[in-house]
């Protein structure tokens, strides 16, 4: 997914992203019994993939979710 919006997105474009991490996921499935998909999702592994897209973006972190503001420098 990082990949398309590193192609569609145009230089000096900007994306916010609200993002739960997977031990989140986890916790408000065993309290609400949503039947989410296993999931093991990492924000640091999608930091990382931001990173190598050379993406600059900042974070800010909430109790339920991580907010990025994203941009691409082009």
């Amino acid at each position: 997914m990082l990949g398309e919006i590193d192609r569609v997105l145009r230089p000096d474009g900007s994306l916010f992203l609200e993002e739960p991490c997977g031990m989140d996921i986890k916790l408000f499935d065993f309290f609400f019994r949503w039947g989410h998909p296993v999931s093991d999702f990492s924000l640091k592994v999608m930091e990382g993939h931001l990173r190598s897209l050379a993406f600059r973006f900042t974070i800010r972190w909430t109790p339920l979710l991580t907010m990025y503001a994203i941009r691409n420098p082009g």
